[in-house]
């Protein structure tokens, strides 16, 4: 149960016939206390509006309110305007009568709380109109299974609590602390061999899952981190372990296991309950293809690989567990568009250029990750004459593509000469400020040895992960080390836009023809940075390595050309960074919390002078409701307070739903009762009712109710 305090709890009477203003005008006669209880104490320190109280300004209004009565857990305000008149406030005339409530309610004990540098009022004339907040006296408010309150003072619905249980949330077994309900795996990359860092595990609430938005998205998780409601959940480690506590039982429970836009689901034939289950290796990787899952149905990111010729990236993607069904020319249903430079065709067919991609930023767009390896320096458009496979309407408009595709989102894998779609490569730079680069010539020696040991950087959470990975899958020379072939030296340092990961611990220098080997540390092999450079909101992200992934060009056409066999060190390293580069740029966001339909009730009393009777008038009301959530009002009128349980008719108030409603709206009670009179007792029944994926909850900010006196027939 949680205890609530509440905003703007009103109810109000106003004078609902032109004959009846006058008679309202002035202050109002004591209508008496029906239940007998005491008049609240009189007015207490001076503020601007209260009579008999100091004014300097002749002739000026401020707006007033007295004490007419108390009834019971309400106060009957009088609420006008007085008027400064021989240096004092006068008499407060008004045309508005209402009610408040300023004792221990249905909802649970209420006060009033004035300004904060004037709360003296507020304690003793709670019908001052500065005092329209209210703040728990103590007693608080049981406000029964889901209801919590809101920033606004309001109610909204409670995280994960109360109301029906939802889905698969039903098959959570009640085995106690010592003995719940676990699951505990490894995830693993698609070709189930090496675990998978900081992926995220789950049972959902329900099915179907969200769709995973395609393409580059102004989102730091690109689209990935559209989680629903969980029963259980896990982020896995360096080591891929998780265990899911409290996970239902029984037969067909849904896990899913997802990393960016990687997603599998599979169905466990069954889980028993209080016990641990492990989940089979086969059951907890990422999807080798789109039909790679529960109802032949899996998600991975749509990704454009330009072959490179020094560097056959594509062979990574396949090596890690991509089927080579999923690799096919752009727009023809696979995950893996082919474009093809000078790097080996596709099942020996032809393939479109790069042109076809980076000179069409509607299609960039459309890839959630683009790769431009290594082209042995082909791409370098204006040093290689204009290379025919890299010819475009304009080459300036593919760095110009490239800059605002990673800006809008976009994730971007490049290596070797693939520096220039970062340095510009005698254009202007699409990514400046990222690293220092040095040029051929520009210094005496520019390579490191054919074989050395790349350090890691373990100044950072994700470089202190990535060096315990690389020890767990058996890549590591030594601590932070490992071995690394093929690579080249294009920069001396990254700034601090980029993250480094893999530093030289050594490179060769030339002199007069001769060259020499020196052991220290001489630049970046490998960093990545955030787009756009240097704002405040980032979406997307590139990725450098100078560590070229095969020794050198490939024949024959993919996949044939593709090697066999275990990832080398600098693969593994590669693998690590690929899902990395498609990860949140910040932490993953923890799944949406739960929420589930609650419903309360208010119930009014209306008391008036003998002779008169209550006519019920607005129920208002302001709410927020995003997405599809909804606030329903419903009402029933009896005589007795008793006989509101079994009231007829109940009838609709109205719905709030759409957009912020943050002035009074609402419904005519009377006439929605009609040809019903109104009675002396009111029940509204007020149901909240979460988004349909219960991602999302309404707040009802305040509410009122109005009613008349009038007299009787």
């Amino acid at each position: 149960m949680k205890r609530i305090s509440l905003r703007s709890l009103i109810a109000g009477v106003a004078c609902a016939a032109v004959a009846l203003v006058a008679a309202c005008s002035a202050k109002p006669p004591n209508l008496g206390d029906s239940d007998g209880s005491t008049q609240p104490p009189g007015p207490g320190t001076c503020s601007d509006g209260k009579q008999g109280c100091p004014c300097t300004t002749e002739g000026a209004t401020a707006a007033c309110g007295d004490v007419v009565r108390q009834s019971g857990d309400y106060v009957t305000c009088s609420e006008g305007n007085a008027t400064c008149t021989n240096g004092k406030w006068g008499a407060c005339a008004g045309d508005t009568i209402y009610m408040k409530s300023v004792g221990s309610t249905t909802l649970g004990g209420l006060e009033t709380q004035g300004l904060q540098n004037n709360p003296t009022p507020c304690s003793t004339d709670p019908c001052d109109p500065s005092c329209t907040n209210y703040v728990d006296n103590g007693n608080g408010l049981d406000a029964g299974a889901g209801l919590q309150p809101s920033d606004s003072g309001g109610v909204t619905l409670v995280q994960n609590e109360g109301g029906a249980c939802q889905g698969y949330q039903c098959q959570v077994a009640s085995c106690g602390v010592n003995t719940p309900t676990k699951l505990t795996g490894t995830v693993y990359d698609p070709a189930g061999l090496n675990p998978v860092y900081h992926a995220y595990v789950y049972i959902p609430v329900s099915l179907p899952l969200p769709a995973i938005p395609s393409g580059a998205q102004q989102d730091p998780c690109g689209g990935g981190g559209n989680l629903p409601p969980s029963v259980a959940y896990a982020f896995t480690g360096p080591d891929g372990k998780f265990t899911l506590t409290g996970a239902p039982s029984g037969n067909n429970i849904p896990l899913v296991v997802q990393a960016g836009k990687w997603r599998r689901m599979v169905m466990l034939s069954s889980v028993n309950q209080c016990t641990t289950t492990a989940v089979p290796a086969a059951n907890t990787r990422l999807p080798q293809n789109q039909t790679d899952g529960y109802n032949n149905q899996a998600d991975l990111p749509q990704m454009a690989i330009v072959t490179g010729a020094c560097d056959p990236m594509e062979c990574l993607v396949k090596r890690i567990g991509v089927s080579s069904t999923e690799f096919k020319s752009p727009g023809t249903g696979g995950k893996v568009d082919y474009y093809e430079a000078y790097g080996t065709p596709l099942n020996g067919g032809t393939n479109p250029t790069p042109s076809a991609l980076l000179n069409n930023y509607t299609q960039m767009m459309k890839e959630d990750l683009i790769m431009l390896p290594c082209d042995c320096g082909y791409e370098y458009y204006q040093w290689y004459g204009q290379p025919a496979r890299w010819q475009g309407a304009s080459y300036t408009s593919y760095l110009t593509n490239l800059k605002n595709y990673a800006n809008a989102g976009g994730r971007l894998f490049t290596s070797h000469w693939g520096r220039q779609w970062i340095e510009g490569g005698g254009y202007t730079a699409p990514f400046p400020n990222v690293a220092n680069w040095i040029y051929w010539g520009s210094d005496s020696g520019y390579d490191p040895p054919p074989s050395f040991e790349g350090q890691i950087n373990t100044g950072f959470q994700t470089g202190t992960d990535f060096s315990t990975w690389m020890g767990l899958v058996g890549a590591q020379t030594t601590a932070g080390k490992f071995l690394v072939n093929a690579s080249r030296y294009g920069t001396t340092s990254v700034t601090a836009n980029s993250r480094l990961f893999v530093s030289y611990t050594g490179r060769y220098t030339y002199d007069n023809g001769a060259s020499y080997y020196s052991g220290t540390p001489t630049g970046p092999a490998d960093f990545t940075f955030d787009t756009p450079v240097g704002a405040t909101n980032q979406y997307g992200r590139v990725m450098f390595t100078d560590m070229h992934l095969s020794s050198g060009q490939l024949t024959g056409s993919f996949p044939s050309e593709c090697p066999s066999g275990a990832l080398t060190p600098q693969e593994k390293a590669a693998e690590f960074l690929l899902f990395d580069l498609g990860a949140c740029l910040t932490n993953l966001p923890p799944p949406p919390p739960a929420y589930y339909p609650a419903t309360f009730t208010r119930d009014y009393q209306g008391v008036c002078p003998t002779g008169q009777s209550v006519v019920w008038r607005f129920f208002d009301w302001e709410t927020h409701t995003p997405g599809d959530s909804s606030i329903n009002f419903k009402a029933q009128t009896a005589d007795t307070q008793a006989l509101l349980a079994t009231a007829t008719p109940v009838v609709n108030l109205g719905t709030a739903s759409g957009a912020p409603i943050t002035n009074w709206t609402g419904t005519d009670v009377s006439a929605a009762l009609s040809p019903n009179p109104s009675r002396a007792w009111l029940r509204v029944t007020i149901s909240l009712n979460p988004t349909s994926d219960q991602s999302q909850a309404p707040t009802l900010d305040a509410w009122r109710q109005q009613f008349d006196c009038v007299d009787s027939q």
